[in-house]
C-alpha cells in the first residue's frame, strides 16, 4: 500500500496509464455529459427541449409522480453505460468511488444552502437478483453517499417482493403493472423525507411505484438521486 501512490493508474474506461488518480483520462473525461448542463425537468430529470419555457415536462404535468425532485448526475450515454454496466454486470466495484464523487459534488451544488432530507434509502433488488448478482449497487451508491454527506443511511427500509420481472425487458406499460404493490415499507419514526438512490433512471416505473409506497407508509417527501437519467 506504501507503494501505491508510485503506480500507474488506468483509465476505467478506455484502460490508457494515467498518472495521476483523476479516474478518467482526459478524452474519456470531456465525454461527460452533466445533466445539469442541460434544460432538464427539476420533478423527473428528463431532458427538455432548449426553447421549452417550463421547469417540469409533460409527464409530470399531466401525471404528477409522487417524488417532488429528482437529482441526476449524468445523462445515460455510452461511458457511463458502459461504467454502470461494468458495475452491475462484472462486479466492477472499483468504478464506484467515481461515481460517488462525481454524485457528492453534483449533489451539494444542487441543494446548495436547503437541507439534505431526513434519511438515504437504496431501491431494493429482489433477494434472487441480488444472490445473482452478489450485491446491489444502489445500497454500494448509498451507504458512501450517506459516508460523504453525513447523512443517515438505511438498507432496511424498502423490500421487493418476489415476483416481478426484469424491467429492462418489458415496455413502459408492462413495467407499471408489473410492479404494482410489489414493494413493503417498514414504519419509520420522525422521517418525513427520504433521497431514493439508484443507478439509472429510465421510465422511472419503479422509482415512482416506490415513492408511492413511501407516501402511503406516512413520508412527506421524496428525493430520487439517481447516477444517470436515460434520454426517453
Amino acid at each position: 500500500m506504501i507503494f501505491s501512490k508510485f503506480l500507474k493508474q488506468y483509465c476505467l474506461c478506455c484502460g490508457s496509464a494515467e498518472l495521476a488518480q483523476t479516474f478518467l483520462c482526459q478524452l474519456c473525461r470531456v465525454r461527460l455529459q452533466f445533466v445539469a448542463h442541460y434544460a432538464h425537468c427539476l420533478c423527473c430529470s428528463e431532458l427538455l427541449f432548449v426553447e421549452a419555457n417550463q421547469s417540469k415536462c409533460g409527464r409530470c404535468l399531466k401525471d404528477p409522480p409522487y417524488f417532488q425532485e429528482t437529482h441526476a448526475c449524468f445523462i445515460y450515454e455510452a461511458l457511463i453505460a458502459h461504467l454502470i454496466q461494468g458495475l452491475k454486470f462484472s462486479g466492477r466495484l472499483q468504478v464506484l468511488p467515481f461515481l460517488v464523487e462525481e454524485m457528492t459534488e453534483a449533489l451539494k451544488k444542487s441543494y446548495g444552502e436547503r437541507p439534505f432530507p431526513d434519511l438515504i434509502i437504496p431501491v431494493p433488488l429482489q433477494y434472487s437478483g441480488q444472490f445473482k448478482r452478489g450485491f446491489n449497487q444502489a445500497h454500494e451508491l448509498g451507504r458512501r453517499l450517506a459516508k460523504n454527506l453525513s447523512m443517515p443511511y438505511s438498507s432496511l427500509v424498502a423490500h421487493k417482493t418476489q415476483g416481478t420481472q426484469a424491467q429492462a425487458r418489458l415496455t413502459k406499460k408492462e413495467r407499471v403493472r408489473n410492479l404494482k404493490g410489489h414493494f413493503q415499507i417498514q414504519k419509520m419514526q420522525g422521517v418525513k423525507s427520504v433521497a431514493l438512490i439508484d443507478d439509472v433512471m429510465t421510465t422511472g416505473s419503479t422509482l415512482r411505484e416506490l415513492a408511492h409506497a413511501l407516501h402511503q407508509a406516512g413520508v412527506e417527501e421524496v428525493h430520487l438521486w439517481v447516477v444517470a437519467r436515460a434520454r426517453l
